[in-house]
């Protein structure tokens, strides 16, 4: 681990627990979990894509409530004070783990009164990839469909476990979203196969598709690791430039939801070596409703369909 990184993660945890009283103290107010409303589970889920998973599954038989919005990264999500409002009244805290929370995760740890489920975590997943913090694995697992075929495996049984009484929605919602995947799954490797494997290498503002790269046979390049929060060296993009050059690289993508500096850098890169720009990615957040992006089901189609027609 680097001093900067570290230096940056610390004074991140810092300026957390300066605030994080004050959360407590808003989250106390509100008393536990469940709503006054409803004998229905409250769920709380971090990130977009975690969000889509839980509406998808539970349905109209839980309300479900997302903490980060469209287009923001959970590697450097800044804790609202609402936030801890909502996990402290939540009867289930979904996360990714794999520390993608980053400092959201000491919220939820601080503040959550239900059960919390690290998808990633409990699912058995087992990392890869290089990791930036000290112990940190890459935790960008929903990029291969299987593993997040998993991710719903583990939330049907939470809920059904949760909520026995409701066992029969939760179990048909999950059925046919695990059939969905399935067909998705089939759909992107078929995609894949209209690409030339020398043609297969990708290069993105950083290392988000390690496991999209493992399940469908391509190599990828990030302008930084696997952390949104870490900062370029020049020799990195350097040794980038150059393996674009070599290897005849032909399409260079942005992604949606990491700082406009790092796009930046990519677009630089693409212009000093003669790629192109072979357009947006969506990694660590959904897009908008109108957006091509705007589940789990299309992004993951968007990204493929994206990085094919630029490679062909």
């Amino acid at each position: 681990m680097t001093l900067n990184i570290q230096n940056r993660l610390s004074g991140k945890l810092f300026l957390t627990g300066l605030v994080l009283a004050g959360l407590l103290a808003l989250a106390g107010c509100g008393g536990g979990g469940g709503s006054a409303e409803n004998d229905r589970l409250q769920i709380v889920a971090t990130t977009t894509m975690i969000e889509d998973l839980a509406r998808r599954i539970a349905g109209e038989d839980a309300d479900v409530v997302g903490i980060m919005k469209v287009g923001e990264d959970p590697h450097v999500y800044d804790v609202r004070p609402n936030d801890a409002v909502a996990i402290s009244r939540a009867d289930l805290v979904l996360t990714n783990g794999f520390h993608l929370e980053a400092t959201l995760g000491g919220v939820i740890e601080q503040t959550a009164r239900g059960d919390v489920l690290h998808l990633a975590e409990v699912a058995n997943i087992t990392p890869i990839g290089s990791t930036v913090y000290e112990g940190a694995p890459d935790p960008h697992c929903w990029m291969d469909v299987r593993l997040f075929r998993r991710y719903a495996e583990v939330l049907r049984d939470r809920l059904i476990s949760m909520d026995p009484d409701r066992e029969a929605g939760y179990g048909q919602r999950a059925a046919e979203y695990l059939y969905e995947l399935d067909q998705l799954q089939a759909q992107i490797l078929s995609m894949w196969e209209s690409v030339p494997r020398d043609r297969r290498v990708i290069v993105t503002s950083h290392d988000a598709f390690n496991y999209y790269a493992a399940a469908y046979g391509v190599e990828v390049h990030g302008v930084i690791g696997i952390s949104t929060d870490a900062q370029p060296k020049a020799s990195d993009i350097e040794d980038l430039r150059d393996m674009i050059t070599e290897r005849n690289v032909r399409a260079l993508f942005l992604e949606t939801s990491v700082a406009p500096t790092l796009n930046q850098i990519v677009e630089n890169i693409a212009e000093a070596t003669g790629a192109s720009i072979g357009g947006k990615l969506y990694s660590d957040s959904l897009g908008g409703p109108e957006s091509p992006g705007a589940t789990y089901i299309d992004m993951m189609r968007h990204n493929t369909t994206t990085m094919v027609e630029a490679l062909k």
